[in-house]
């Protein structure tokens, strides 16, 4: 019986190694075994760096056997703990985990998303579909969290990166806090020297903290802002509210953000949900992509057909495509974020030796190229 736990605790061993060797030299880097932990686990770049630093007991860069073991247990301690703070802060009813509504709230504190995004996140985290969101569960739903939160961090940082520099200074998140969220100048420069640490310009790694912080202003103060729209005085926002708050909109176009936004589906946005719907028509007047050069028409939709959209077929395919795209921005984010430069010790270049040939396809294309990644440090 020790035996056979012996051998299932090594060919686990074997596959962590080939897991994080993703230049398939037959070894595992402290920098290949950080851009996975960061891509899967959603740690921060600190915590990671700490990790590996203490399991790096030779610090020859390299991760042996017991210390890949050591690194692998430690970021999975964290991560669990991590998650069951989550859990403990979002838990209103205090049974030990998250029902949907708990989660639909928790979700809402940390990243704007609409009812279809929310619950694929919930499908996906609720892995023995007993319909709550346990300990165990927690680090799935905050990775999920996070791939999503790097998304909108950089979707916000293009739209208000006036200079396009692909920095945000102080006077841009002032602006960016009264346009997305109707957060006031003190609060907004508050958030922003929190984050940005003395610096005068925050990067892309430094946007979802900023974001978030903005976020939980915000929600806030969120009763203020919805009274100004709230002619009824439930507390609450309907739509025909919401039409009278943008007269100037399309009211086919406030009845899709409307129902995007009404996550809960009860027909009314309660003070996450404002604050949700708010980023998004502050996103409406976005630069002009490619996909904007397309009037995107369902071909069951009343009327004629306009734009390169005509055909049943046409649709489906360009909409695979903007799916697809969003996905490759989500994986292109992570690795971008990636950066390690002094958290991690300098790794020295290895002795020559004869090359090893790698199994085909074995490497990510993803993360092919993760060591020449260059972007701003946390």
């Amino acid at each position: 019986m020790l035996r056979a736990a012996a051998i299932a605790a090594l060919l686990a061993l074997v596959a962590a190694k080939e897991h994080y060797d993703l230049d398939g030299d037959g070894v595992v880097g402290i920098d290949e075994f950080a851009v996975v932990s960061f891509a899967e686990q959603g740690l921060s770049k600190g915590e990671i760096g700490e990790i590996v630093k203490v399991a790096d007991r030779t610090a020859d860069g390299i991760l042996a056997r017991d210390e890949l073991q050591q690194a692998k247990s430690a970021l999975e301690r964290i991560a669990k703990e991590k998650g069951s703070e989550w859990i403990k802060d979002n838990d209103s009813n205090h049974d030990g985990h998250l029902s949907k509504e708990e989660f639909q709230k928790a979700v809402m504190k940390k990243v704007g998303l609409g009812h279809k995004d929310i619950a694929d996140m919930w499908k996906m985290a609720d892995k023995n579909r007993d319909s709550s969101i346990s300990y165990n569960e927690a680090p799935m739903a905050l990775y999920l969290i996070r791939t999503k939160s790097i998304l909108e961090a950089n979707k916000m940082l293009e739209k208000f990166d006036s200079d396009h520099n692909s920095r945000l200074s102080e006077d841009e998140a002032v602006l960016m806090a009264d346009i997305a969220f109707d957060v006031g100048t003190e609060e907004a420069l508050d958030a922003f020297e929190r984050v940005a640490r003395n610096e005068v310009e925050i990067g892309s790694s430094l946007m979802e903290g900023l974001l978030e912080t903005m976020r939980e202003s915000a929600i806030d103060n969120v009763e203020e802002r919805i009274r100004e729209v709230d002619s009824d005085g439930d507390g609450i926002v309907s739509f025909n509210e919401l039409r009278k708050r943008f007269r100037k909109k399309k009211s086919s176009l406030l009845k899709k953000l409307f129902r995007k936004c009404d996550v809960n589906r009860d027909n009314v946005l309660d003070g996450p949900e404002w604050v949700t719907l708010t980023a998004e028509v502050a996103m409406l007047k976005k630069r002009k992509t490619k996909h904007d050069k397309v009037i995107h028409v369902h071909p069951h939709t009343s009327g004629g057909f306009r734009g390169a959209a005509r055909d049943e077929e046409e649709f489906e395919r360009r909409r695979k495509k903007r799916e697809a795209e969003e996905k490759k921005e989500i994986e292109e984010e992570i690795i971008k974020m990636s950066a390690w430069d002094g958290l991690l010790p300098v790794r020295e270049e290895p002795k020559e030796k004869e090359p090893e040939i790698a199994l085909k396809n074995r490497v990510d294309p993803k993360f092919a190229r993760f060591s020449e990644l260059v972007v701003e440090d946390e």
